[in-house]
């Protein structure tokens, strides 16, 4: 149902029988309705509204349209709107409540995913550092072992310089203890030759 009909129903429910005061009881007709318009400036226009159309229709109509400015000045009538103003009030400051207690979580989670991406930064910074450490470290070990391979390698070719320094005075041995022994031998084959020569001849 349209506000335009929901306001319709009102008054002609409030139009069926005599009223001490027409606005008040369409008022609390109009309270229970969803289409309901919480400030008394446009309830009561609507109002007059659907008076003035009913009015051709209905009698009692006419009488509420007489009585509609003392029964908006009623004790009943004012009384009524301070209820739905105190109601009004009270929902905005639940609302208020509710949405300072949404950002203050808000807040909070905001600030906790701060720390958390702080702790993560530092956290990260303290694992580079970490990896350059130790890629420094591999550099110096690849270093040493660099320096101690370059430093075998120029001990075995200064060994091996030395080597080839003394294989000519090796040579040079080996050569004069074959000519000794060669000697000998041709020493040895004179003795034997002069012995034969003195065998006595028969």
């Amino acid at each position: 149902m349209d506000a335009k009909r929901e306001r319709e129903v009102a008054v002609k429910a409030v139009l069926k029988s005599e009223c001490n005061n027409y606005l008040y009881e369409y008022l609390i007709l109009r309270r229970e309705q969803d289409s309901f318009i919480e400030t008394s400036q446009s309830e009561h226009a609507r109002y007059l509204a659907e008076l003035t159309e009913q009015q051709n229709f209905n009698e009692r109509a006419q009488l509420a349209l007489n009585a509609f400015e003392l029964e908006r000045k009623s004790p009943v009538v004012s009384r009524f709107w301070s209820e739905v103003a105190e109601e009004v009030k009270q929902r905005k400051e639940e609302e208020n409540a509710v949405r300072s207690a949404s950002l203050g979580h808000l807040s909070i989670f905001g600030k906790t995913l701060t720390q958390y991406a702080n702790t993560q930064e530092a956290s990260t910074k303290d694992m580079n550092l970490s990896t350059n450490h130790r890629k420094r470290g591999i550099e110096v070990v690849i270093d040493n072992e660099e320096n101690g391979s370059n430093k075998k390698e120029k001990e075995n070719t200064e060994n091996d310089s030395d080597n080839n320094e003394n294989l000519p005075s090796r040579n040079n041995n080996e050569n004069s203890s074959s000519g000794f022994e060669n000697e000998e031998i041709n020493f040895d084959l004179t003795n034997i030759s002069k012995e034969l020569n003195r065998e006595p001849t028969v």
